[in-house]
């Protein structure tokens, strides 16, 4: 399958489906281009600290989540407002869950 085909749009119905299904909620804090944009995850531990995750493009062309930062939900926050700046496109998805669940490195959620 050539995961490039797969729109933003899609991928996040898919993520929201498979989070719902182990009871994590997800919520999309600003939506961006529907076929093509960037997404970052918001990993919220519910106990002031966070993690951000995003999608890199490894040498072989296939896309992987990495943990890109990770500190006090406030810094954060501040990191998340400076890619939005760069990237009018991007998406950000939220996610809370106390136990550090989000899935994101599970077969099928790298595309």
């Amino acid at each position: 399958m050539n995961y490039d085909l797969v729109t933003s749009d899609f991928w996040i119905s898919a993520y929201k489906l498979k989070l719902g299904q182990e009871g994590i909620p997800l919520y999309i804090q600003k939506k961006g281009h529907e076929v093509s944009g960037a997404i970052i995850v918001k990993l919220s531990l519910l106990d002031g600290s966070s993690k951000l995750f995003k999608r890199v493009l490894k040498i072989d062309g296939h896309r992987i989540w990495v943990s890109d930062h990770e500190g006090k939900e406030c810094e954060i926050d501040k990191l998340i407002l400076r890619e939005i700046k760069r990237d009018p496109d991007l998406w950000v998805l939220a996610i809370e869950d106390k136990l550090g669940r989000h899935f994101l490195f599970d077969v099928g959620m790298d595309v």
